[in-house]
């Protein structure tokens, strides 16, 4: 099991994340958290989203109340765009969740 390191302790992470299988809690993507809740089939909280460079922070503005967890996904050395998209988070939507970089 993968593990991380979480308020200076090394933890099990049990989170699946997008493309991953096998036991515990779902991370989705952008596009799939954005169709389950247009659906309503989106839990009323608790909900654990992965966003890539590309996507638009924005459009989880609606939700930040629902989240629990929000990965933001750094696929290469020198990709700066998570940063901003934490930042927005944080700041401008008033994110209060678990915030993690992978």
């Amino acid at each position: 099991m993968r593990q991380l390191i979480r308020q200076r302790e090394i933890v099990a992470d049990a989170w699946r994340y997008p493309g991953e299988t096998g036991e515990g809690p779902q991370v989705w993507t952008l596009a799939e958290t954005l169709a389950a809740v247009q659906a309503g089939t989106a839990p009323a909280s608790g909900i654990a989203v992965q966003l890539e460079p590309a996507d638009e922070v924005e459009k989880l503005a609606p939700l930040a109340a629902r989240l629990s967890l929000v990965v933001i996904h750094f696929p290469r050395n020198g990709e700066g765009r998570g940063f901003s998209q934490g930042q927005l988070l944080r700041q401008r939507y008033r994110y209060a969740g678990q915030l993690r970089a992978r």
